[in-house]
């Protein structure tokens, strides 16, 4: 059996399907070309990665665009909003750590131990600095 294509459409879709239309309307200028008309706002990467889906970019990025490509930015406002959510809602989280456990009576006499046999070892380190030092003088 064939497995089913994602068919649904995000608001991301419609988002870059919007910001597309006004490009396309505006007589496809390169991504240079709207960075500029930006008044360098935005570099042509960030308009490459909006137009292409690559990246949501911040309202100020998008709207900046918009009006590089002669858009209403009343229009696009919801879009980029409804995307910014849906991003904020399928963002991976990171994985939580997994509970540290508390040692029992015996582990923490150990690491006791091994703490103050290594406190004892700089200590010993630095009396001998200190020894060679005032000798050297």
């Amino acid at each position: 059996m064939a497995e089913k294509k994602r068919t649904s459409v995000t608001p991301i879709d419609e988002l870059v399907r919007a910001l597309n239309k006004l490009w396309l309307a505006a007589d496809p200028p390169s991504t240079r070309v709207v960075a500029e008309r930006t008044g360098g706002l935005v570099s042509h990467s960030t308009v490459y990665a909006a137009l292409q889906g690559h990246k949501t970019p911040r309202w100020g990025s998008v709207s900046a665009i918009v009006r590089a490509l002669g858009g209403d930015v009343e229009t696009i406002q919801p879009l980029w909003s409804a995307a910014y959510v849906h991003l904020q809602e399928h963002r991976p989280r990171p994985a939580t750590p997994a509970p540290s456990r508390a040692l029992t009576h015996q582990e923490g006499v150990e690491a006791i131990r091994g703490l103050t046999a290594a406190i004892h070892g700089l200590a010993d380190a630095i009396r001998e600095a200190a020894g060679k030092r005032s000798t050297e003088n």
